[in-house]
């Protein structure tokens, strides 16, 4: 474990100084528990230096943070039952009856609750994150349905969304310089 600790220092300098500001030690107004625990930390850091480095970790023992692939963490318990309330409550239902989102402008439509025509982006935000977490079948038919009609609505300069932006007067010569 030893030559572990000691190699995950050496591999992680950000890890290390965090150690080493931990073993600096607490100021002296600190309770007297808190200067052993920095004096411990010193001296079992000491130790570490002093040991040879890599020789007893064969590469194939080395831990390395790997990040898991996607949707190799579900959630369970509470927090499933919460997302699943979600999926079948206001969140996973919005695009049935809200108009700005099921009549947006990125579908064809030309509902809006602002000329920013952001209804759709935010709800597709908080949308595939709950299929994904949630693996709704009606949610991730969604997300494909709505992520593909959004793809399709792509002009031929790149831009995605209607081609026409509602009330571009109302934000004048900045607006039109911007686009």
């Amino acid at each position: 474990p030893d030559a572990e600790v000691a190699e995950l220092l050496s591999d992680s300098p950000a890890l290390a100084a965090v150690v080493e500001e931990a073993a600096r030690g607490p100021h002296a107004s600190e309770p007297a528990c808190a200067q052993a625990e920095a004096a411990w930390l010193r001296a079992r850091l000491s130790e570490l230096r002093a040991a040879p480095s890599g020789a007893a970790s064969p590469p194939a023992l080395r831990r390395r943070f790997q990040a898991p692939t996607l949707g190799a963490a579900l959630p369970e318990g509470w927090l499933k039952d919460v997302l699943h309330r979600s999926a079948e409550g206001l969140a996973g239902r919005l695009f049935e009856f809200y108009p700005p989102v099921r009549d947006s402008g990125f579908l064809g439509g030309v509902s809006s609750y602002s000329s920013l025509l952001e209804d759709l982006p935010y709800a597709l935000n908080g949308l595939v994150p709950l299929a994904a977490a949630t693996r709704s079948p009606r949610l991730l038919e969604l997300c494909d349905e709505v992520v593909a009609r959004v793809l399709a609505s792509q002009g031929p300069e790149g831009w995605l969304g209607p081609d026409e932006w509602p009330d571009a007067e109302e934000h004048g010569d900045a607006y039109r310089a911007a686009a």
